[in-house]
């Protein structure tokens, strides 16, 4: 399920603004920057993705759909299987709507685990 404007709002500790998830809330492992071009919005994430940070991920990821959504990975330093599951899941719903989630710059950590899964050719375009 997609979060909607007011169930983010309700989250105590983090908040969505209109163009980031602003890096003094989001966990100190990690930054995400969301910029919005029409229907498409570029997520940059660098950091650590891991069960400490899948909640501003999410978050992150609700806050760009509808719309397609590119992430770019590539200054991810570690991204753990819980991340991998909160990817398929946004992209499950991103589908469900007719739009689309991937992969533009991956990591050789974010490569790894993608490869190792067989993942990479589902989410790197």
């Amino acid at each position: 399920m997609i979060a909607s404007e007011h169930d983010l709002a309700s989250l105590p500790e983090l908040s969505i603004a209109s163009t980031d998830l602003r890096p003094s809330l989001c966990p100190p492992e990690l930054c995400i920057d969301s910029q919005f071009e029409g229907d498409i919005a570029h997520v940059v994430i660098t950091g650590e993705l891991d069960t400490a940070t899948d909640r501003a991920l999410r978050i992150a990821i609700a806050g760009a759909a509808p719309r397609v959504v590119d992430l770019d990975l590539g200054g991810v330093t570690f991204m753990g299987c819980s991340s991998l599951t909160v990817l398929l899941q946004a992209q499950a719903q991103q589908n469900a709507f007719g739009q689309c989630l991937s992969i533009s710059a991956a990591s050789s950590a974010v490569r790894r685990l993608l490869d190792f899964t067989g993942l990479s050719q589902r989410l790197v375009k």
